[in-house]
């Protein structure tokens, strides 16, 4: 019994105060954007909207511990990224594309109908660390955070088509 009360006891410990801890899981947003050749001449403008919108959600109690970090935190390398986060420095991380902006606008100017704007960043999460936080706390509020950036992408999209159309 006293065995059984003491694990029961640990089990609640560790669950009493998840939601206000939520800000500890570290969820990095790195932007690539026009930061890396050939793209350096490109003034970024999707990056700097995928950012924005993660700086809006470090506010609420409740949330995920989202961190805006420089590219040359990790040499401008993606991969050193990815290495990272497999090396549990955080729980999850969204980069965004180097050629996020070039690619949208080149798709506007030449009309292509294929541009697939999800393509302008990248999700990494290790899921092995745990289930539990993973699908409760973490994958809610990452899909919540897509739907707004594509969202906020959407305007800036048509944005720029307009502003290529009228000049």
């Amino acid at each position: 019994m006293t065995y059984i009360l003491a694990i029961l006891s640990l089990c609640w410990a560790i669950l009493f105060r998840v939601e206000e801890d939520l800000s500890s899981l570290a969820v990095w947003v790195v932007d690539f954007d026009g930061q890396v050749e050939p793209y350096k001449d490109v003034t970024p403008m999707v990056g700097p909207q995928i950012v924005q919108a993660a700086e809006k959600l470090i506010a609420p109690s409740g949330s995920l511990g989202w961190l805006a970090r420089f590219p040359a935190d990790f040499n401008y390398d993606p991969m050193e990224v990815r290495s990272q986060i497999y090396d549990f420095k955080a729980w999850a991380a969204i980069i965004i594309n180097g050629n996020a902006t070039a690619l949208l606008q080149d798709a506007v100017q030449s009309g292509n109908a294929s541009y697939d704007p999800m393509g302008a960043a990248q999700t990494f999460i290790v899921t092995a660390r745990d289930d539990s936080t993973h699908f409760n706390y973490i994958d809610p509020q990452l899909t919540m955070f897509e739907q707004q950036v594509t969202t906020t992408f959407g305007e800036v999209s048509i944005w720029t088509a307009l502003q290529v159309h009228i000049y």
